[in-house]
């Protein structure tokens, strides 16, 4: 999906240990926002056919999210789709032909558009969706996905901030923040956050952010680096990098797994103000290029902290050698895809 669209991915588990607490919000608001959604069961046997209809090892879409009335309160739906179409269709509750809809007015059920096909499209409760589904795969639509002004089903592209850079070893490759010694010296890139997202009750602004390496070890045969970041809120002053004494005692604002992928991606909630993303590979010394990629409701202002603190060592050609680089690398970037 993201080769296809250029937006950033981002994987949620749905088991009870590792799902997002507020998963049902976040999959509202994505609903309403220009993402793609799609969801999975993790099975070792590939299209395995399960007696609720549902199909493990298998991708479906996720089309929309809504809410009826039902016996009183408030039930969220999740419509999905199988890709075959056809009968192959969930068989519990609010599938096709449920009784449940019995009991739900004729003008939710116009609202809904609801109607009872063998065309793989199904409803299903959000309860039952994080009971069964394992995996939902959401892309964010950004800058490389639509033109500006151009819409998906009424809906606006995300406003983007992309940083290019490379962990060079023995100059920013500092490694994970397991590393303090070296952690520090990794690349660091502030972004502003200035407004929460329109009409957002909380006021906090979404930020999704992703950190890719470029994919040129899989064509030699080797394994994808071992890659993730840290989120650090700062001062709005701040200009130089976060330094190794900043770090021992700051708490990081947010994280995202480490995993050896071409991206790593992660959805956060954060309050108006100034934040650091260091990318990292988890072993220090490792060199890879990259890109960050930061998707947000407004506008955000960014910038690259100055390197000079961590580069007063390194000689001066390097240094030039390491920037001509990064001149390169940026100008080159659309054709990573």
């Amino acid at each position: 999906m993201e080769d296809l669209t250029g937006g950033v991915c981002e994987t949620i588990q749905l088991d009870p240990k590792n799902r997002p607490k507020d998963l049902l919000q976040m999959m509202l608001l994505y609903e309403k926002r220009c993402c793609l959604m799609g969801c999975s069961i993790d099975s070792q046997v590939i299209e395995a056919k399960m007696e609720n209809g549902l199909i493990a090892g298998h991708a479906y879409s996720v089309t929309g999210m809504r809410w009826v009335t039902y016996q009183g309160r408030k039930q969220y739906l999740v419509r999905c789709r199988n890709p075959w179409g056809g009968n192959y269709e969930w068989k519990g509750d609010w599938a096709d032909r449920s009784p449940l809809w019995n009991q739900v007015s004729a003008q939710e059920k116009k609202s809904l558009d609801l109607e009872f096909r063998d065309d793989g499209e199904f409803w299903m409760s959000y309860e039952d969706f994080i009971k069964f589904f394992t995996r939902l795969e959401v892309c964010h639509l950004g800058l490389e996905s639509l033109e500006q002004g151009q819409d998906f089903r009424g809906k606006r592209r995300l406003e983007e901030s992309i940083f290019a850079g490379q962990w060079e070893k023995n100059v920013n490759a500092g490694g994970c923040i397991n590393n303090r010694t070296s952690f520090w010296t990794n690349p660091q890139f502030r972004i502003t956050i200035t407004d929460p997202d329109p009409g957002d009750q909380d006021n906090l602004s979404t930020a999704i952010i992703g950190l890719m390496q470029r994919d040129v070890r899989r064509k030699s045969g080797a394994d994808f680096l071992t890659i993730g970041f840290m989120l650090y809120e700062v001062d709005a002053n701040q200009q130089t990098l976060l330094t190794q004494a900043q770090l021992l005692t700051k708490r990081a604002a947010g994280k995202s797994t480490f995993v050896n992928t071409r991206e790593v991606a992660k959805c956060f909630r954060l309050p108006v103000g100034s934040y650091v993303v260091i990318p990292s590979t988890f072993e220090p010394n490792q060199e890879a290029h990259f890109i960050v990629r930061v998707l947000t409701e407004v506008a955000v202002k960014d910038r690259e902290l100055d390197d000079d603190n961590t580069n007063q060592d390194v000689p001066d050609d390097v240094m030039d050698a390491v920037k001509l680089e990064d001149e390169i690398l940026v100008s080159h970037t659309s054709s990573w895809w």
